[in-house]
C-alpha cells in the first residue's frame, strides 16, 4: 500500500475516534478517613467540532474534570484520552481558560493575544495580523492598543478568549470563564462563542 493510501486511512481513523474520551475517570485528594472524593467515576466522549457543556452544582468536580483533560491532574482510576492518546500532562494543543482573564497588565490587548504566537516563534507581521483578526471577531476592533486596565471585565475576557484561539488549539477548555461578568455581557459572549464555533473554531468543553 502506498504512502498516500496509508495517510488517507490514518485520516479516516482519526475522524472515527472521539477527540476526547473520558473512561471511568475518578480523582480523590488525600488518603484514609480524611480523603475527599473530588470526582467519582465519569465517562463521556466529545467528537471533533462539538461544543460540550459540563453542568452541575458547585463542588461536584467540574473543575477537577477539566484539570484531568488539560493534564494538570492525573486520575486515580480510569483514564483520559485526547486524539486516542492518554493525557499524561499539559500540552499547548489543549488550553484551559479560567474565570480570571490572567492578561499581562503591561501589554496591550493586541500584544496579549500575540503572546502564545510570540513564544512559538511566529514572525511579528503574521502574529499581528492574526491578533487583529481575532480581536475584530471578538468585537474589539479599535481597542488593539488598550491596556487591560482600560477595558471592561467583559472586554478583558474577550481578549483572553482571543489569546487562546490565536494558537489554534485542538481543544479549548473553559472553566466558567464568564462567571465574573454581568448577566447581559455573559449572554453576549455566549452568543459570540457559539458564532465562532459555527465558523470553525476548535472543539470546546465548558
Amino acid at each position: 500500500m502506498d504512502g498516500v493510501n496509508l495517510r488517507a486511512r490514518a485520516s479516516l481513523l482519526a475522524e472515527a475516534l472521539p477527540l476526547i474520551s473520558v473512561e471511568e475517570a475518578a480523582r480523590t485528594f488525600g488518603a484514609g478517613p480524611r480523603a475527599i472524593e473530588a470526582l467519582g467515576p465519569v465517562s463521556f466522549e466529545v467528537r471533533s467540532g462539538e461544543f460540550f457543556c459540563i453542568v452541575g452544582p458547585s463542588g461536584c468536580g467540574k473543575s477537577t474534570l477539566l484539570d484531568l483533560v488539560a493534564g494538570f491532574e492525573r486520575p486515580d482510576a480510569g483514564r483520559v484520552l485526547v486524539g486516542g492518546r492518554p493525557v499524561l500532562g499539559p500540552d499547548p494543543r489543549r488550553l484551559l481558560l479560567f474565570q480570571e482573564h490572567a492578561l499581562l497588565p503591561w501589554r496591550s490587548a493586541r500584544a496579549n493575544v500575540e503572546l502564545g504566537l510570540e513564544l512559538a516563534g511566529v514572525p511579528r507581521a503574521d502574529r499581528r495580523e492574526r491578533a487583529r483578526g481575532l480581536l475584530h471577531e471578538m468585537g474589539l476592533a479599535g481597542f488593539e492598543n488598550a491596556r487591560p486596565r482600560e477595558l471592561s471585565g467583559g472586554m478583558r475576557q474577550r481578549v483572553s478568549i482571543a489569546r487562546a484561539l490565536a494558537v489554534d488549539p485542538d481543544v479549548l477548555l473553559m472553566d466558567e470563564p464568564l462567571g465574573a461578568v454581568d448577566a447581559l455581557t455573559r449572554l453576549r459572549l455566549q452568543d459570540e462563542l457559539l458564532t465562532l464555533q459555527r465558523r470553525g473554531a476548535r472543539p470546546s468543553s465548558w
